[in-house]
């Protein structure tokens, strides 16, 4: 069996619990490797991702998973890996806001929290925290971005109901949801009046489900 060889020069990101590599086949595609035998946050992901391909659910958020791979630092986990238009590496929800050289305006991001907020229901993503580190922008375009959602995926309950039911899904969203937002305007409070925080707050918790 062949085995893949990764090494420092591919490193790209790392975590308490993994690596992740540029996948030197194609660097469209990244490799975690994981730090311990036995991974919870692996572990609910991937049961997560196998409810969500036998119920027919797909979409843009999360990165597609291709599936596993001997390599000289044990079995890796290959995925899609997130980079903006130009090549670079997506920065996550905080990184992004401190380096940006013009931070869109209080309407802008406004329009963009309401539209990630559309996206995760749309899509039924369940994360289990509200760290803005698990979300990446993804800049599809000088004028666009998208957000991703990379780390902290699945549910933490031992049976995932709300996996499976979508109303129980949608609340899960929805509470998760304000807690990052609570947390994106605790270390960035200039980005908009606490007014017009507390409004885009309130249309979240009271947004009505069909």
């Amino acid at each position: 069996m062949e085995i893949l060889e990764l090494n420092e020069d591919l490193v790209i990101g790392a975590g308490g619990h993994k690596k992740v590599y540029i996948d030197p086949r194609d660097n469209k595609r990244c490799i975690k490797i994981l730090l311990e035998e036995k991974c919870e946050d692996w572990e609910r992901e991937k049961k997560y991702r196998e409810i969500r391909k036998a119920r027919g659910q797909q979409g843009m958020m999360l990165p597609e998973y291709y599936g596993e791979i001997a390599t000289n630092l044990g079995t890796g986990y290959v995925f899609e890996r997130i980079v903006d238009f130009n090549g670079d590496n997506s920065k996550d929800i905080g990184e992004f806001l401190r380096t940006a050289k013009e931070v869109p305006s209080p309407l802008e991001i406004e329009y963009l929290v309401k539209r990630f907020f559309y996206g995760m229901l749309a899509e039924k993503i369940i994360v289990t925290n509200a760290e803005y580190c698990n979300f990446l922008v993804q800049r599809v375009t000088p004028h666009l971005n998208q957000i991703r959602v990379v780390d902290n995926i699945g549910s933490h309950i031992i049976v995932p109901i709300d996996c499976y039911i979508d109303s129980l899904a949608d609340k899960h969203i929805k509470r998760y949801f304000v807690r990052l937002l609570y947390e994106i305007y605790r270390d960035f409070p200039n980005l908009m009046p606490r007014e017009q925080f507390e409004k885009i707050v309130n249309f979240v918790r009271n947004f009505l489900v069909n």
